[in-house]
């Protein structure tokens, strides 16, 4: 199963360089291409914090791994709704 990780650089929970590590051995037992993950290295952003709705500025790369998937190019907005006000920043 392919995986998409976002790690906020300002993460003071779990450091960035777990997340990297959790990308490089994802699927490593099941072989294939299409068993690696991504890591996305969130800059500005801590652990609870990530902008993950579809015209977030991560939104791209969601909707990109959601059509992987083949879950259609609507799937990275259904559901997920931005913060009152839009953005955080």
């Amino acid at each position: 199963m392919p995986g998409l990780i976002f790690h906020g650089d300002r993460d003071r929970i779990v450091p960035a360089a777990l997340g990297r590590e959790l990308a490089s051995v994802w699927g490593r037992d099941v072989g294939g291409n299409d068993a690696k993950a991504r890591f996305v290295l969130a800059e500005g952003y801590g652990h609870n914090d990530l902008p993950l709705w579809g015209d977030g500025p991560f939104g791209g790369d969601l909707r990109a791994f959601l059509e992987r998937l083949g879950l259609g190019s609507g799937a990275a907005d259904e559901g997920v709704v931005a913060p009152e006000g839009g953005s955080p920043r």
